[in-house]
């Protein structure tokens, strides 16, 4: 259990008050890493004594916390700009929770680093931001937000992509360029490419700064996307785009094919019949002969979760 504390994601520190002296008892690797502190620097310190204690100073916040505990209160919370180890400044979320132990008192406090929050935050005031994200050191993506309109892409699948998979081919060794200069100088920088989403192309404009945590390791990159525009579809794209249109406006048509209103459907939500079929949990066979026309009507469960999966009722494909 030690080691799952330790190298727990979470930023975590356990301290111990005694005769009103509060004391750090365990800390995790995340705690240190957001900090900069090593282990030896604060176990077993008075933590009134390990800064000096400024509005800014993490460790006089954490003590001046505790200390509005009492019976009635077992929680608190703060938000602001900290100083840390080395003089880095970061923007973080710190809460202090009191243990129910018997005889005892100790605090559990949670550090989350919210730096780049904080500045796409501010960047959104001060420019025509059109969405935004955060790609983690991990290489996940993470906090996307769009500022104009609502995403009209599934949030699940645009997260299971690889960041290489939204740049086409082309442009992916200039922006992977791109983004370690940006790492090494710890600078913001601007850059122009074509983004891929999905079958959709975009010639877009996006502005990223890269973050580090107190201990120098590289923490993530935000991403402002500034502008974003459409590249024009092929002709077969395009031929794709208004045949659906059309098609749509009048869904409840019975003249038309139902395996036809399903393959349409299909292509404009890029599903394959694999997709589909892992999607609803119905063998592949059974997709297959529904979307060639070889089962006319298929059962009404079996309907239902073909027609939610692609954002229908059942009777908008089949008839009631």
């Amino acid at each position: 259990m030690d080691d799952l504390f330790t190298y727990y994601t979470d930023a975590i520190m356990i301290i111990h008050e005694n005769q009103g002296v509060r004391t750090i008892h365990t800390i995790n690797n995340a705690f240190l890493t957001i900090t900069g502190f090593s282990s030896e620097q604060l176990v077993g310190q008075d933590i009134a004594t390990i800064q000096p204690d400024t509005a800014s100073t993490l460790w006089g916040l954490i003590d001046r916390l505790c200390a509005t505990f009492s019976n009635e209160k077992s929680s608190a919370y703060a938000e602001c700009n900290l100083t840390m180890q080395s003089d880095k400044h970061i923007f973080a979320e710190v809460f202090v929770q009191q243990l129910e132990i018997i005889n005892a008192v100790y605090y559990t406090v949670k550090l989350v680093d919210r730096s780049e929050h904080k500045w796409i935050e501010e960047m959104v005031m001060k420019q025509n931001v059109v969405s935004s994200v955060i790609y983690t050191s991990g290489g996940l993506m993470t906090s996307l937000r769009s500022y104009r309109s609502s995403i009209p892409y599934d949030r699940y699948k645009l997260s299971l992509k690889q960041n290489k998979e939204f740049v086409v081919e082309e442009d992916q060794a200039r922006v992977h360029s791109f983004f370690h200069s940006l790492r090494e100088s710890r600078q913001s920088g601007q850059i122009t490419y074509t983004l891929r989403l999905f079958e959709e192309r975009y010639l877009t404009t996006s502005l990223i700064h890269p973050f580090y945590n107190a201990d120098d390791s590289f923490k993530c990159y935000a991403i402002l996307t500034l502008a974003m525009n459409a590249i024009h579809l092929s002709k077969f794209g395009q031929a794709i785009r208004k045949q659906t249109q059309s098609f749509k406006s009048d869904m409840r048509d019975t003249d038309i094919d139902p395996a036809y209103k399903l393959r349409l459907l299909m292509v404009e939500k890029k599903l394959s019949v694999t997709q589909l079929a892992e999607n609803t949990q119905i063998s592949l066979t059974t997709i297959s002969n529904i979307r060639n026309g070889k089962i006319k009507k298929p059962q009404r469960l079996t309907a239902h979760l073909i027609a939610a999966e692609l954002g229908v009722e059942p009777c908008e494909i089949w008839g009631d």
